[in-house]
């Protein structure tokens, strides 16, 4: 499946050619293999912002990953930074006023 979303500058500067060159590779060898299906994203951030479908009841967050990749990686970061705090909370809650 090839994007027609991606759209590239002419103006492009003599210095960053290969850098670009290596951008353009990039994307045209992923392109179509990511991990989700963008138009169901599109689907379900619709639903959110007028809280219908998958969304309806449901209170809207501040952040909302989409994807079993983005969930990965939000769950993998929660997780370290609970570690940090059960093994930092001594430290952590020391800086509050004596009573």
């Amino acid at each position: 499946m090839h994007s027609d979303n991606l759209k590239w500058s002419d103006g492009a500067i003599e210095e960053y050619q290969e850098v670009e060159k290596g951008v353009k590779d990039y994307f045209a060898a992923t392109d179509g293999s990511q991990p989700g299906d963008p138009k169901l994203a599109v689907e379900v951030m619709i639903d959110v912002v007028k809280s219908e479908g998958s969304a309806e009841g449901k209170e809207m967050p501040h952040r909302l990953p989409l994807g079993a990749d983005a969930l990965a990686v939000v769950q993998n970061k929660c997780s370290e930074t609970l570690e940090v705090c059960k093994k930092w909370e001594s430290v952590i809650v020391s800086t509050g006023f004596k009573e």
